[in-house]
């Protein structure tokens, strides 16, 4: 029991001390620093609005990310404003930049304007306040074909979308919502959108163009069917894909045929040659051609014949 309640003790010790680190960066020790100028300000507007109760919002004045004083509000009768004192161990010089806190949520927020340090002196009055718009960070996401990319930006910065990003198999064709051109008062997702590309798909028999399909990326490819005789044979395609890719696809296949009777008539003349090119009879009939042709695969007429025997 005894052991838990440490543990337990340990952990509430822990997000204390980190706690009250998140609070330093905002806490300075105004004896560290030899000399001070005089700020009267004031918030003009948070991410391009008029503030009602400044109240509620905290202001500091930071170098390079040192906190140099913290601002108080005060009211000279009617007529409240914000004195802030602002330190510094040179005499002058030093850029000072302005952070504003919500005191209900703790989110910070940065001013646009800076000041150059100057010891001694006074900047704005109680009645005419040196003016501060301040801008909140946001979250401007771009989702790309399923991933995100997050950068951090304030609001009305300039928003640069990714340039033409790519999809296998798609054309980009904008972004949803569109894009603004500056950053809004609230975090923004953009998604790429895309269309689906075409592409062709030769077919190719015996060595002449025999069909053009245009397919979508992807779509499944349904093979074109060649209509052959009795006395054929169809090779089928060669390298058919299941489905389209993404670019132009040329396939090919052969008929031929399983005869001599399938390609020519008894009184036709034809030459008949081998695979090679090689002539091997010349300007002879059918009927001469089942006597003296041994079995094997020969062109005539432009056609692969299979002979399985004298026919």
């Amino acid at each position: 029991m005894k052991v838990k309640i440490l543990h337990w003790m340990l952990i509430f010790v822990a997000l204390a001390m980190k706690a009250n680190a998140n609070e330093l960066s905002w806490d300075f020790n105004p004896y560290a620093f030899q000399y001070d100028m005089t700020v009267y300000v004031d918030i003009l507007s948070i991410d391009g609005k008029s503030v009602a109760d400044k109240s509620t919002y905290q202001i500091a004045a930071f170098c390079n990310n040192e906190c140099r004083g913290k601002a108080v509000h005060k009211t000279d009768g009617a007529h409240p404003y914000i004195y802030l004192r602002v330190r510094s161990n040179k005499a002058e010089g030093e850029t000072i930049s302005f952070r504003v806190k919500d005191v209900a949520t703790g989110k910070e927020a940065f001013a646009t304007e800076t000041i150059t340090f100057q010891s001694q002196q006074t900047m704005g009055f109680p009645s005419s306040p040196f003016l501060l718009n301040v801008k909140n960070e946001y979250g401007v996401t771009f989702v790309m074909d399923g991933v995100k990319q997050t950068q951090n930006l304030c609001y009305g910065d300039s928003i640069t979308a990714p340039k033409n990003p790519e999809k296998l198999g798609y054309t980009f064709t904008g972004w949803t919502p569109t894009v603004d051109a500056t950053v809004p008062a609230h975090d923004v997702v953009y998604t790429a959108t895309y269309k689906v590309n075409y592409y062709k798909l030769t077919y190719v028999l015996n060595d002449t163009i025999f069909a053009e399909d245009s397919l979508a990326y992807g779509a499944a490819i349904s093979p074109r069917v060649v209509d052959i005789s009795e006395n054929e044979t169809f090779s089928g395609w060669e390298g058919i894909p299941a489905t389209m890719p993404a670019h132009n696809v040329t396939v090919y296949g052969s008929t031929m045929a399983t005869g001599i009777k399938g390609i020519c008539k008894a009184e036709t003349f034809v030459t008949v040659y081998a695979l090679n090119g090689t002539v091997i009879k010349r300007n002879v009939n059918k009927r001469h051609l089942t006597k003296v042709l041994r079995p094997g695969l020969y062109v005539v007429a432009g056609k692969k014949v299979w002979v399985k025997y004298n026919e």
